[in-house]
């Protein structure tokens, strides 16, 4: 078979997003049409999921559409009787011509369609988390000033992410948003994801601890945050055995924990490695 080199298939998208894009500034506008996705269209989670069915439950009028490439979440979202449709699916193209509003919790790029960042969208931005490192423009790393890049972006005007609103969960975090973003829309409106969590007593007789370490390194990258630093799973298994308890360890939807069956023997029920799963549904 034909395999594509990554270069390729970038470009290859750009310019499909591009005829995509001035397509999109001249289709009419659907004012209750809102499109939702969420971490590269490979899960049903975060801050945009709970958006959706709050929507979906409490306005009526709303029509809410999720986007997605995997199959497993198209399933279930069909079984839930949710509308969703795969990414750049002829229909999913169709309703992102028309959608007035795109809602994410990375980029469009990332969630929803590309062609989706243009200026008849309006772009909600609901992020995934409370920003401990820096991000956006305010990650050097992430900022190219090459002749290449500015080009591109001359080129390609969907390329560079826009928001009108950016939802923020304190005011520290408006400061970081409005900073990273280089935007006046960030708004102080709590994360949709935590309208789920409510107080309740700590089990003591059946305690649970989770491990959820934030992104490190690049995506896709296995990362040790556990042996290196002398975790012991035997150890730590006996421990919960004395106190009844579990130990959970989901790391950030882009990395992956560097265990196996050597580090990580069987048998050690009370210790779960868990992923693809979404956090609020482990906490709340």
């Amino acid at each position: 078979p034909v395999t594509m080199s990554p270069k390729l298939i970038r470009t290859a998208s750009l310019l499909l997003n591009l005829g995509l894009y001035w397509l999109a500034l001249i289709f009419p506008k659907s004012s209750n049409l809102w499109i939702f996705g969420s971490w590269f269209g490979q899960s049903y989670s975060d801050n945009s999921r709970y958006l959706f069915e709050w929507v979906i439950e409490n306005k009526p009028e709303i029509r809410a559409v999720w986007v997605t490439s995997n199959r497993a979440v198209h399933s279930q979202l069909m079984k839930q009787s949710r509308e969703v449709y795969f990414r750049y699916s002829l229909k999913a193209i169709v309703l992102g011509l028309r959608a007035s509003v795109s809602v994410f919790v990375q980029s469009n790029e990332c969630d929803n369609m590309l062609f989706m960042n243009n200026p008849k969208t309006i772009q909600v931005q609901l992020w995934h988390g409370t920003p401990l490192k820096k991000i956006g423009l305010d990650d050097s790393r992430l900022i190219s000033k090459s002749h290449l890049s500015m080009a591109k972006n001359v080129l390609f005007p969907f390329a560079n992410p826009r928001h009108d609103l950016i939802t923020a969960s304190s005011q520290e975090d408006f400061s970081t948003f409005s900073s990273a973003f280089n935007s006046d829309q960030a708004c102080i409106t709590g994360y949709a994801r935590n309208d789920l969590l409510k107080p309740s007593p700590i089990n003591f007789d059946a305690p649970t601890i989770a491990y959820l370490p934030t992104f490190r390194n690049k995506p896709g990258s296995k990362i040790d945050l556990l042996m290196a630093y002398g975790f012991n799973p035997k150890a730590w298994h006996s421990f919960l055995e004395r106190i009844n308890g579990t130990l959970i360890i989901k790391m950030h939807p882009v990395n992956r924990a560097d265990l196996n069956d050597a580090l990580l023997p069987s048998g050690l029920h009370r210790i779960k490695l868990l992923e693809g799963h979404d956090a609020t549904q482990l906490i709340k």
